[in-house]
């Protein structure tokens, strides 16, 4: 069976979630045979490159697309689109596996449309929200979940918000908006920041228009998530078109009963991700500053896209010995890092799929502190295997932390409760069924 994986980047260049689990699929349909490569755009350039990394041939389709507010917009299509579909139709895959879908220059629904067009199946692995949250956090005025039902007038107003960074002035833009909408006046042409914010509405019917072209392009969609899939149902996704393969861990676990025994205080916790207002970093940090730091102890490790907003965090917490900031921590490393302290921290501020790090703690035996957004709460029971605060709220994330200083022989007992994660060949033995079931389709059709 030969298969192309779709994505926008790839190793070494990024190394994220999407590019890792893809790789880490991509290697396990290897031994069992399969014929597996990687499509991304070459950006910027007007010829075609490849590459290997581990043994995958990665080809780089050329994609000369110079951004602009058109093609942002989705005014105009990508100039790559045409040599995305020519190197298709140049190597006949059985299977098209699309792992990503952007705005501007990247992957987009006419990728899928024209990856249809070559007469291969077509699957799409969802790791974000985007294809059904303008915002991609799921959050309702940045303050509470919302059930991921795409409604024009209410998602319009929330993506305002988040825009303008003010709810009065998304309500005056929405109030304004609205009436253009039912009229058929899109302003989008004005081509300035006041067209766009009263074009909203329209912006949120082409999110639900797109997201029905592109389950009819494709033959399987694959969330990652259960909760992720009931979103997909609420907004019309066909029953028979969703496949739920759980996220798990694509290296090798270390043997969790290796984990020492620790003095009782201070309560050591751990930080791995991103540093980003959404991850929560703020909340986190003025919250531990509120306890001695005799009684916990934060390590911090990641980057992030914003140098000032890291630099502020840092210059925040200057005076505070007990958090310290760790800098990058690689792949390989995480699990046996992690082993070294009591629990990891998930402060996140947005609904996040899947987070690998939650599994990659589960490894090492540790429980999680995390927020109790959707894509947290599916894998962490509160009080089973970790514990859940209020997402954006202080004094119930301090609330968890007191009660862990103050019995810290219960992060024993929520040890005990941690089931060891998936690995990667559960994931790609159950993809490798579904591109069976899909492939008979075809013969059968």
């Amino acid at each position: 069976m030969k298969i192309i994986h779709c994505l926008n980047h790839f190793l070494p260049q990024q190394v994220a979630g999407t590019e890792v689990y893809a790789w880490a699929l991509c290697k396990q349909l290897q031994e069992m045979g399969c014929d597996v490569s990687i499509l991304i755009p070459n950006y910027d350039s007007t010829e075609p490159a490849d590459y290997f990394y581990d043994d995958l041939k990665i080809h780089k389709y050329a994609e000369p697309s110079i951004v602009d507010r058109e093609l942002i917009t989705g005014q105009r299509q990508v100039d790559g689109l045409i040599n995305f579909l020519d190197y298709l139709k140049s190597e006949k895959p059985d299977i098209i596996h699309f792992h990503e879908l952007a705005g501007s220059n990247g992957i987009g629904v006419a990728h899928f449309e024209a990856a249809k067009s070559t007469g291969a199946k077509i699957v799409f692995t969802m790791h974000l929200s985007g294809i059904t949250c303008h915002t991609g956090t799921l959050m309702f005025e940045n303050k509470t979940l919302c059930d991921g039902k795409i409604i024009e007038s209410r998602c319009a107003y929330c993506a305002l918000v988040r825009r303008t960074g003010s709810i009065t002035k998304a309500k005056v833009l929405s109030a304004a908006a609205s009436p253009l909408y039912n009229a058929g006046i899109n302003l989008m042409e004005w081509q300035s920041s006041l067209g766009t914010a009263l074009s909203y509405p329209f912006i949120i019917q082409k999110l639900k228009n797109d997201l029905v072209r592109i389950y009819e392009a494709c033959d399987m969609m694959i969330p990652i998530t259960d909760w992720y899939a009931n979103i997909l149902k609420l907004n019309g996704v066909p029953n028979d078109k969703l496949k739920v393969i759980k996220q798990a861990l694509p290296f090798v676990s270390h043997n969790s009963t290796a984990k020492e025994k620790r003095p009782l205080k201070p309560l050591k916790i751990i930080f791995v991700g991103r540093i980003d207002e959404l991850k929560g970093i703020t909340l986190m940090l003025n919250a531990i500053m509120e306890i001695p730091s005799a009684d916990i102890q934060l390590d911090i490790y990641g980057s992030g896209p914003d140098a000032n907003y890291i630099s502020s965090c840092k210059t925040l917490t200057g005076q505070n010995s007990n958090i310290s900031w760790m800098g990058k921590l690689s792949q390989p490393d995480v699990i046996k890092t992690m082993m070294q302290y009591d629990a990891l921290i998930l402060p996140s501020m947005f609904s996040e799929m899947s987070p690998l790090v939650i599994q990659e703690a589960f490894a090492a035996g540790i429980p999680v502190i995390g927020s109790n957004v959707y894509g947290i709460e599916e894998q962490v029971k509160d009080g089973v295997n970790g514990l859940l605060f209020e997402f954006g709220n202080k004094e119930s994330l301090l609330g968890v932390l007191r009660l862990l200083i103050d019995d810290h022989l219960f992060l024993d007992r929520l040890s005990v409760n941690i089931a060891a994660p998936n690995n990667f060949k559960e994931v790609a033995m159950e993809t490798m069924i579904m591109y069976r079931s899909v492939s008979i389709e075809k013969v059968s059709t």
